[in-house]
């Protein structure tokens, strides 16, 4: 049986650069915003279940992004732990009414829960499928093994 790291540093977590304004840095020049809300509230769990084997992320609000790339969400209070998800959407697997589910490394399956304080879950979610079920999805563009400079690494220009 292959034993499988699942409190391992996730690309998922923690790893999104925002400009100034809290924006998401775009990945490509045709990257867009096609769904944005600051009163979000954000839940996902990674593993079994069990108390010892389950990595848990949420937020009880925060901004939301979708964009022709990714999901990006970034809480409204930022911690060492928790900062920032994004997924791709090449990496979503299926979406629900009130929750999507996506692969982390071909062995995982998490499931995210996105609500809002306001009436916007409907529409982010049929914005979602509606994204997924063209083939506006870039394929080629893979976030999760792209090589990502370093923050120190902007900011000094080294890259």
């Amino acid at each position: 049986m292959v034993e499988h790291n699942f409190r391992k540093d996730y690309v998922f977590f923690n790893k999104t650069i925002f400009t100034e304004h809290n924006v998401p840095l775009p990945c490509s020049d045709d990257e867009r915003i096609h769904f944005y809300n600051e009163n979000t509230k954000f839940h996902t769990s990674i593993g079994s279940g069990e108390l010892n084997n389950t990595l848990k992320y949420s937020s009880p609000t925060g901004k939301l992004f979708l964009t022709s790339y990714r999901i990006v969400y970034r809480p409204a209070e930022i911690n060492e732990y928790f900062s920032s998800f994004h997924c791709g959407l090449n990496s979503i697997i299926s979406v629900f009414d009130d929750h999507f589910q996506f692969n982390i490394d071909d062995v995982f399956l998490s499931s995210v829960y996105i609500s809002f304080i306001d009436t916007q879950k409907q529409v982010f979610y049929g914005l979602l499928k509606e994204l997924l079920s063209r083939d506006t999805v870039d394929s080629d563009y893979d976030e999760n093994t792209a090589d990502l400079p370093y923050y120190c690494d902007i900011e000094d220009n080294n890259y």
